[in-house]
């Protein structure tokens, strides 16, 4: 028995071709392998290929019928209007990396199945790749509770997310970008973060909190006046932005910023999330405030205890800025929501070291029960949010099934 277990974790790759949903569980507990990591890259591909897609309300039905659309954009369209996003004055389009990627694979494919796969490739070689970064850096013997956290981090942002595009795909460039550049100080790992606005315009926001961060260094005391400024005024960006009117010059990037910082469409999403089912409502609010106590005690540990390192005093320095960026943001709605669950991933990967290197025996088990209960129903939630999009076929098929049924789709699609 235990031979042929050897024998299935050290042949991940033939068993990819066979079931490849089990040679992502053997490649999961491999996960320091890069083969393993390759796998399950690979698996995670595959999900673009047989998501289900087939709500009007899902953003992934949204982007799938605008790329069979893109079928009559000619060429002399596409530069005109990648000319336009490039100098903020596009319409319709404000990120490059969409239209252009619609229009690409729109020469020679109207099945959106094929650009879903690349966007899943994409999203799939960021994550595993940031994940490596992190479990690469922090090598030693992790404590449960560093390994509860390391979950929760997985599942912040998770493959399922794709179909969304935009920002999930963006979040994970910025990250990589921000956390290299936290820990390493080389610049061009800001540059790496600003493709994150060519993906989403919205990262701009995020990028200038790193900006400033790069700017004025570990300046804790300062971020930390204005953090506490951002609880005491959080309208303050909003007071400031939401002057713009709906009238301005068509092709100006102040109207897509008019259509997000609007009364009326923060109203809008406030209704929404309010009609939503209660674990898509409390899971985020749940997890946020249950971070914040245990930041805040590991911080305030580890200042008293003067156990750190330089890694973290930068993360630490960062996570506060960042965190009052993300409560001015929450005045727009969806840009301090979506914008908390970087800075929670940021968070995690500060409490991952605190727990591994720092913290004492007594607070990694004070931590470990006070966070099992929400990590444990955060993710549980986000599974259950993730099976609306995912087909049975990506759990138990193989390839030779998914080549079978794509080939065969086809066929049907021509003689239709």
């Amino acid at each position: 028995m235990r031979y042929s277990l050897l024998w299935l974790r050290s042949n991940t790759a033939k068993i990819f071709a066979i079931w490849p949903f089990l040679a992502f569980i053997f490649s999961v507990f491999d996960f320091g392998k890069q083969s393993s990591r390759i796998t399950i890259i690979l698996f995670f591909t595959l999900l673009g290929f047989s998501m289900v897609l087939n709500r009007e309300t899902m953003d992934g039905y949204k982007h799938s019928q605008v790329f069979e659309a893109a079928k009559d954009i000619t060429l002399s369209n596409f530069t005109d209007e990648v000319q336009n996003i490039l100098l903020f004055r596009s319409v319709e389009n404000v990120d490059f990396y969409l239209y252009t990627t619609n229009f690409l694979f729109s020469r020679f494919t109207s099945d959106p199945r094929i650009i879903f796969t690349f966007h899943s490739f994409i999203f799939a070689l960021l994550l595993v790749s940031f994940l490596g970064s992190i479990y690469d850096n922090v090598p030693g013997i992790w404590p449960t509770v560093s390994i509860l956290i390391f979950l929760l981090l997985v599942f912040i942002n998770p493959i399922t997310n794709v179909h969304f595009i935009r920002f999930p795909i963006g979040s994970w460039i910025f990250l990589t970008g921000a956390y290299h550049f936290i820990v390493t100080r080389k610049t061009r790992f800001i540059a790496f973060a600003f493709l994150a606005v060519i993906v989403h315009f919205a990262f701009t926001y995020a990028v200038a909190a790193l900006l400033l961060y790069a700017v004025f260094g570990n300046r804790h005391l300062i971020y930390s006046a204005v953090l506490a400024f951002s609880f005491i005024v959080p309208d303050l960006f909003y007071n400031n932005v939401s002057f713009m009117d709906a009238s301005l010059d068509e092709g100006n990037i102040e109207k897509k910023i008019y259509a997000y910082s609007n009364e009326e469409y923060i109203e809008t999403r406030k209704q929404g999330l309010e009609s939503a089912a209660w674990y898509r409502a409390y899971r985020i609010q749940i997890i946020q405030y249950s971070m914040y106590v245990i930041m805040l005690i590991a911080t305030f540990h580890a200042l008293r205890t003067k156990r750190y390192d330089q890694t973290q005093m930068n993360l630490l320095a960062f996570l506060i800025l960042l965190l009052a960026f993300v409560n001015f943001g929450f005045s727009f709605d969806s840009l301090g929501r979506r914008f908390f669950l970087v800075w929670l991933v940021l968070a995690c990967v500060y409490l991952i070291r605190y727990f591994t290197y720092f913290s004492s025996q007594s607070l990694r088990n004070f931590s470990l029960m006070f966070l099992a209960i929400p990590v444990a129903f955060y993710v549980i939630m986000q599974l259950r949010i993730g099976l609306e999009v995912t087909s049975v076929s990506w759990f138990i098929g193989n390839i030779v099934v998914i080549i079978a049924g794509f080939i065969d789709d086809t066929i049907l699609d021509l003689a239709g």
